[in-house]
């Protein structure tokens, strides 16, 4: 093989190379925006559920005088989605965890509900409760009333 040869095929292998490293670099970069348009399709279906469970839990203190667990809202047919039945459904890519505390003397009763994503990366934990106005959310960890108010 002449010098040419040799040169032309190592400049093919380095192309070839390149060529692969960019391919990589474009599929993760595809892979990485795809799982963020998930995480944001995630996270704005579980606010949606979270302002629902609100008006659920509204509703069920104006008929009763009191909250609910899921299980109740969904047996008194005013939560309608089946799939939130149980302690802490998942839902959607989110799991849903509802915090009920009971009337105690002149204290009102009250609840929260955390919804956590199921996958890390999945999107922000999310937080709402009877007495804050809107949805909270943090980052990296389950969200609490203190946490900044989502748009």
């Amino acid at each position: 093989m002449t010098r040419k040869g040799r040169i032309l095929i190592i400049l093919a292998g380095v192309g070839l190379a390149v060529l692969a490293a960019l391919v990589a670099v474009l599929l993760n970069t595809e892979t990485d925006a795809r799982r963020r348009r998930a995480a944001a399709t995630y996270e704005a279906t579980a606010a949606q559920h979270l302002k629902n469970l609100a008006a659920a839990e509204q509703n069920y203190f104006d008929n009763f005088g009191d909250y609910a667990t899921f299980d109740q809202l969904i047996a008194a047919g005013i939560l309608l989605n089946k799939g939130f039945a149980g302690e802490a459904p998942a839902v959607d890519g989110y799991v849903f965890r509802l915090r009920l505390t009971p009337r105690a003397g002149e204290r009102p009763p009250s609840y929260s509900i955390n919804a956590d994503p199921q996958a890390p990366g999945g999107g922000r934990h999310l937080y709402l409760d009877s007495e804050v106005i809107g949805i909270r959310y943090s980052e990296g960890r389950p969200a609490t009333s203190a946490d900044r108010q989502r748009e």
